[in-house]
């Protein structure tokens, strides 16, 4: 089994969310973290687990079959190594992270790659959005460690992010009952039940978990995470209090700041963000939810640059693209904003209040000399697809609603008004003059009155 020293380098290429909650805003605009190289490479392992595990029905993934020849290639096996080096240090020194990926897939298909490898390219798999990639590397990284528990926290938010959670609850307690030993297994089924909407079950077995060690903070987080699940927040507060005193974890600042956020104190909340970010930069959705706060706050400059914060660390960070959009909206800068929605689009097609802000944008931006329809009619189809998006859940539709009749007026009354304006015959040539050359002005349309300043409920 790897020792914890050999593994204590993927700490800096995590590409892991903090697992608190996720405060999630339609009414503001938010990018997830960066991949710093590693310190070292760690030899390979193969294990028991990597040599005849079953196949799973629920995920209908084959078991892992290395070839032992290539494993046992000591030059096979520093080929590998070499690539992993390489690409890690593509990434430390701000290449490409294409490149890097590539050379750890390169890694990786000599048959000697190392846990090492396959966990970097389970997070630049996920950072690609290619959860089936990130699935097989993270649990090849799970296997080839025994267990590891950042390789194991990796592999729960693959799962959960491809919405496969209740799978990830399968797998693990399959390898956890065939290593019985591992308490990073135990960790991660619990962890995975979290993320499977099972929270009972996951305080069950961490209270279990830490009648054996008391002071295990690890297990503490877990359990206060299950205790928000279900709603006792004084429960989990007086939990993440304890675990504090142990030791300053940027995760429990986090769930406390989600959890004060949820009680309306935004300040308090935005501390315990902030703290929790000293402790750890390459938190994305904490950079996401001080873009919220700080959007809510008025400051839609600091927002913006909450939500780059959290793009630079997982550019396909959707949320933290809408929160972009928005701070962009609010500062009239409309252009900017138009593509920070169409890339949270193309992140999360299925983002409703992505539609509904790109609506309100095109409700506002009207062209700077005069008005024409085309904005409106754009404001109409964004809105009314975010209605079909919310179909079982009327909230917010009278709002839409309300929008929708307002761009259907204006671009109604700017269509007729030009229809007008084509079919009126000219204007007749005063006395004693010829309608060439007439210095006349042309007719205006009325001015006519719009809503502005729209905001987003």
């Amino acid at each position: 089994m790897l020792g914890r020293g050999t593994w204590a380098a993927l700490a800096a290429v995590a590409l892991l969310a903090c697992a608190g909650a996720e405060v999630k805003s339609t009414s503001v605009s938010t990018a997830q973290p960066s991949a710093a190289a590693p310190d070292a490479v760690p030899g390979a392992s193969t294990t028991p687990a990597q040599a005849d595990a079953a196949v799973d029905a629920r995920t209908a993934r084959p078991p892992v079959a290395s070839e032992p020849a290539a494993v046992q290639d000591p030059a096979m096996r520093e080929r590998a190594d070499a690539l992993t080096r390489e690409a890690v240090e593509t990434v430390k020194t701000g290449g490409d992270p294409m490149v890097a990926r590539q050379k750890l897939q390169d890694a990786v298909a000599t048959g000697a790659g190392s846990p090492l490898a396959y966990y970097n390219l389970a997070v630049a798999d996920l950072r690609a959005g290619e959860f089936g990639p990130a699935e097989e590397h993270a649990w090849q990284a799970v296997e080839q460690s025994e267990g590891n528990p950042k390789a194991v926290r990796l592999y729960v938010q693959v799962m959960e992010r491809w919405g496969r959670a209740e799978a990830g609850v399968a797998n693990l307690e399959r390898l956890a009952e065939r290593l019985p030993d591992v308490a990073g297994l135990k960790l991660g089924v619990i962890e995975a039940l979290l993320a499977a909407k099972h929270p009972a079950d996951a305080l069950q077995r961490a209270t279990d978990l830490l009648r054996k060690d008391e002071t295990n903070a690890d297990v503490m987080f877990v359990m206060a995470r299950a205790y928000v699940a279900m709603e006792r927040i004084e429960a989990a507060e007086y939990v993440l209090a304890q675990l504090l005193e142990i030791r300053k974890d940027a995760r429990a600042y986090s769930l406390m700041g989600t959890m004060a956020w949820r009680k309306g104190d935004a300040r308090k909340a935005m501390g315990f963000f902030q703290e929790a970010l000293k402790l750890d930069p390459a938190m994305a959705d904490v950079h996401n939810n001080l873009a919220v706060l700080y959007q809510d706050a008025g400051d839609s400059e600091a927002s913006a640059g909450e939500a780059l914060a959290a793009l630079q660390l997982d550019p396909k960070y959707s949320e933290a693209w809408m929160n972009l959009g928005n701070a962009r909206r609010v500062q009239r800068n409309f252009g900017e904003a138009a593509i920070a929605y169409q890339e949270a689009l193309a992140a999360n097609p299925d983002c409703a209040d992505c539609e509904f802000n790109f609506g309100v944008l095109e409700l506002e931006r009207k062209p700077a000399d005069v008005d024409v329809p085309a904005h409106y009619r754009k404001a109409i189809e964004h809105l009314q697809r975010y209605k079909a998006m919310r179909r079982a859940a009327p909230r917010g539709d009278t709002v839409a609603d309300a929008y929708i009749d307002e761009a259907r007026r204006m671009a109604e009354f700017l269509e007729q008004e030009s229809l007008k304006a084509k079919e009126a015959p000219p204007p007749p040539a005063p006395d004693g003059a010829s309608s060439e050359g007439s210095s006349l002005p042309p007719a205006t349309a009325p001015e006519v009155p719009s809503e502005g300043g729209i905001t987003t409920p």
